[in-house]
């Protein structure tokens, strides 16, 4: 029973003269389970019952060093020294009331430790707490996944539609066809495009190089006799300027522009001629259009002879006349014949790197459609020859940037009269693309003078008799050095043609304008619906 104090008490006394009889235990009140502690989503098992929340005043106290032994229990006297053992602590409250205001307590505790931990879980993303008070239990517990996230709504753009842009591109564009309104374009795609698109071209104002010359012929046999003949290049006035030129060994005579160098070698023997050239280049450009330009009767007769057949040069072949006729058209302006020849070899000859030593016959260029610098220059002169225009050959030496490395390279140089009176000599690179001027990264050692036997002796520099093998023959450029100006001019001119490839059927082809129109309006439609579909997810 409770007695008034609150403590609990017998209900009747042992009889005295004897020891108190043991009473057993009485059980304790059942405890109150404590509250659950929420789980926290970490991706581990769920926590063991130590791990389970117990508030503080549930929590059971640690035993005191000075537990009482047997004797504090009446069993057997106690030892003297041993101090009488402290009363442990109630293990629950001895007051109902206080009990109850403890249990309530702890209940407000975990309430408050729950909220706590629920609102972490509410700022970690990915996951939502649960909102039920107690957390659940097994694999997964104290969190609810979130909801997908709704698909975009993609709008769907009919076919319809893309039909009906296409239909309405092409009625525009008979309409345009039936007015004539397209005839710029279409020269656009035949004439612009089909030469290459516009490119400008920057040149330096000047150049300033040293090269050598090495020409080696060994003897294979038993002896040969040799003779070879060289050009001596000469200063060109607002073009090339010659500072040095050292041949060695000394040639064996010189006549007539050229250094000569003769004899004969034995089987083993090689001889070996180096000239060296020290030079400067300008660039030049010659302003000229058909307005300043003269006729063909205009011709001073000081240049007729390069207007007749000669080595390469084949003006009378039927096949070269027809076909600069039909070129030139019915035109007597020179200026315009020289644009006009000069445009169909650029746009039909293809540059090929790999020719022979000899150059090819114009006829023969026409033929397979292609041909290096010589090809292209022989058959463009025997062109203009044709139509009355005197042209020639200038032959020299061409700079790789590239590779740093001299080349040989020819080019033409065309006689233009003027309206006024007087003429112009011009050069044309039909292989480079360069009308009417001339870059300074270009040597000029020969010119041609119209003597059939000079020009075929540049091709051909050595002649000599042998016996036995044949000569081993080299001859390289080597630079020293190649110094450009740092003023500069730029020039207008075109890329690689179009016309000249093996696309220059494609490109002419009929309906090849037209397939290329509906491409582009069917690009067209295909942009606009990729549009109509960014706008409808947006």
């Amino acid at each position: 029973m409770v007695d008034e104090k609150g403590t609990l008490s017998w209900d009747q006394e042992e009889p005295p003269g004897r020891a108190p009889a043991r009473q057993p235990a009485r059980a304790p009140p059942p405890a109150v389970p404590p509250p659950r502690r929420p789980a926290i989503p970490t991706g581990r098992p769920p926590p063991s019952g130590a791990d389970l929340y117990v508030p503080p005043s549930y929590r059971p106290s640690a035993p005191s060093p000075s537990s009482p032994g047997r004797a504090s229990a009446g069993f057997g006297p106690a030892p003297a020294a041993r101090q009488p053992a402290a009363a442990p602590p109630p293990r629950f409250s001895s007051s109902l009331d206080e009990w109850q205001a403890n249990r309530d307590a702890s209940r407000a505790e975990a309430a408050q430790h729950e909220d706590m931990l629920r609102s972490r879980l509410e700022r970690e993303p990915g996951v939502r707490p649960s909102s039920k008070s107690q957390a659940p239990q097994g694999p997964g517990y104290g969190e609810e996944p979130l909801p997908p996230s709704p698909r975009p709504r993609i709008k769907q753009w009919p076919v319809v539609k893309s039909l009906a842009i296409i239909i309405i591109a092409v009625v525009i564009l008979s309409a345009l066809q039936l007015h004539g309104e397209l005839g710029d374009a279409r020269e656009f795609l035949r004439e612009d495009l089909s030469r290459g698109l516009p490119t400008y071209r920057i040149f330096p104002l000047s150049s300033e190089f040293s090269l050598n010359r090495i020409m080696t012929t060994t003897c294979r046999g038993g002896e040969i006799t040799y003779s070879v003949d060289v050009s001596i290049p000469q200063s060109i006035s607002g073009q090339q300027e010659i500072v040095e030129l050292g041949p060695s060994p000394d040639p064996t005579r010189i006549s007539g522009g050229y250094w000569n160098w003769s004899g004969t070698i034995y089987t083993g023997q090689t001889i070996s001629v180096t000239i060296s050239y020290h030079s400067k280049s300008y660039y030049y450009q010659w302003v000229l259009d058909a307005a300043d330009s003269g006729t063909t009767a205009q011709v001073s007769s000081s240049y007729t002879k390069y207007l007749g057949d000669c080595w390469k040069f084949t003006p009378g072949d039927s096949t070269i006349s027809g076909l600069a006729a039909q070129i030139a058209g019915n035109t007597t302006n020179v200026f315009e014949k020289v644009s006009r020849i000069y445009e169909y070899t650029h746009e039909n000859i293809a540059y090929l790197s790999n020719s022979p030593e000899e150059p090819k016959s114009p006829t023969k260029t026409l033929a397979d459609r292609n041909g290096d610098c010589d090809d292209q220059s022989f058959f463009m002169g025997s062109l203009l020859r044709a139509q009355g225009v005197p042209a020639w050959m200038e032959l020299g030496l061409l700079y790789d940037q590239s590779t740093s490395q001299w080349g040989g390279h020819a080019w033409l140089r065309v006689l233009i009269p003027q309206k006024s009176g007087g003429e112009q000599v011009v050069d044309i690179d039909p292989a480079n693309n360069e009308f009417l001027f001339r870059d300074p990264y270009r040597f000029t050692d020969y010119i041609d003078d119209g003597d059939a036997g000079h020009l075929q002796n540049y091709y051909v520099l050595w002649r000599y008799t042998y016996i036995g093998a044949p000569p081993q023959r080299a001859d390289r450029f080597d630079s020293i050095y190649f110094r450009a100006s740092s003023d500069t001019t730029g020039v207008r001119g075109s890329g690689p043609s179009l016309s000249t490839g093996p696309q220059a059927s494609l490109w002419k082809a009929p309906g090849f304008e037209g397939a290329v129109a509906v491409l582009a309006i069917a690009s067209i439609a295909v942009f606009t619906r990729s549009r109509g579909r960014r706008s409808g997810d947006s």
